[in-house]
């Protein structure tokens, strides 16, 4: 388990996201539904875990924002709600919605609909009443040996797990 201060992430995660380069993807054919704002836009497509497209019902969807400075919850601010709320009215009539801490392989920040992690309605919340809550927060969230490897090895050099 790490417990992510603000100064842990300045130090070691923000670091480690950096180094990961911000590409833009090409999944169109697999593209669900797109809102192409700049600004308060994303693309809605099925997750990698998705294995069984006849079961709809097994559906995981990952939304990601168009916005390539968004790499991490630490990142929003109020001035995000708008595309947070996007997003939530969307996945609201079909999916659950939860927020991924840790960065997907690209990089870029993305919303997963499976029911863990930051739930998307306590993120708005938070955003509304405090805008800069996620650059300041203390964050818990579990990094996986050998799914995040590289970031795990970061927080044992550091003794953060």
């Amino acid at each position: 388990m790490v417990v992510e201060t603000k100064e842990v992430y300045e130090a070691i995660t923000k670091p480690f996201i950096d180094s990961i380069p911000a590409e833009k993807i090409d999944e169109s054919e697999r593209i669900i539904y797109e809102d192409a704002n700049p600004r308060d836009g994303f693309i809605l497509l099925p997750d990698f875990k998705w294995s069984n497209p006849a079961n709809l019902e097994s559906l995981y969807c990952l939304a990601i924002v168009h916005d390539r400075s968004l790499r991490s919850i630490r990142d929003l601010t109020a001035s995000h709600v708008k595309l947070l709320q996007n997003i939530r009215f969307l996945g609201a009539h079909v999916f659950p919605l939860s927020a991924d801490l840790l960065p997907p392989p690209r990089a870029l920040l993305a919303w997963t609909f499976s029911g863990k992690a930051v739930l998307l309605e306590d993120v708005i919340y938070n955003l509304s009443v405090n805008s800069d809550h996620y650059k300041n927060a203390t964050l818990s969230f579990v990094v996986g040996e050998m799914q995040h490897k590289t970031l795990f090895e970061l927080f044992s050099e550091k003794r953060i797990i």
